[in-house]
């Protein structure tokens, strides 16, 4: 197969991919990898050592006040031998997910996703659950739900003083 088409198509991909050989060097990464990370394109070209995409991080504020402290713990904790996966987020907000994956040589292949909107639904979705609880707690009535297609039974903590149960002591058989 001809390995032009092959990197061709790598470039359409959503997710950001970059891959490293034996020697930390970059062999080959996709232009979604350049936008995620921010990176410019004299970074992104095929040689350039891991460290120095980690530093020009580190100089820019990626990884805190310990930037340097943080290269070096971030090439001994890319560079393991078992795949693994990290969640960064980016001085521009964006919260990436970036899986590790060693490859045959001693290289390493990394992808990145955008999780933010998965993240901010997460976090609209506890906030709507810690609502839900407030409110459920606040009132003076006794509130059930059943979800008659799945069996499950939620019962308030009012309702079940008021016929008194225990917490969990109800299950939806005993409620028919």
């Amino acid at each position: 197969m001809d390995m032009d088409f092959i990197l061709a198509g790598l470039q359409q991909l959503d997710n950001g991919y970059v891959l490293f050989d034996g020697d930390q060097k970059l062999v080959s990464c996709n232009r979604r990898f350049g936008a995620l990370r921010d990176y410019p394109d004299e970074i992104c070209r095929p040689g350039t050592a891991f460290r120095v995409m980690l530093e020009y991080g580190a100089t820019r504020g990626d990884y805190g006040d310990d930037g340097a402290g943080e290269v070096e713990r971030r090439l001994k904790a890319f560079w393991g031998p078992a795949a693994t996966q990290i969640d960064q987020a980016t001085p521009a907000g964006l919260i990436l997910r970036i899986y590790i994956r060693p490859v045959p040589g001693g290289g390493m292949l990394l992808s990145y996703t955008d999780i933010t909107d998965l993240r901010q639904t997460e976090e609209r979705l506890r906030e709507s659950e810690i609502r839900h609880a407030l409110v459920t707690e606040a009132s003076t009535e006794g509130l059930y739900d059943w979800n008659v297609a799945e069996d499950i039974l939620y019962v308030s903590p009012r309702l079940n003083e008021m016929l008194g149960f225990e917490e969990k002591q109800l299950k939806s058989g005993e409620w028919v």
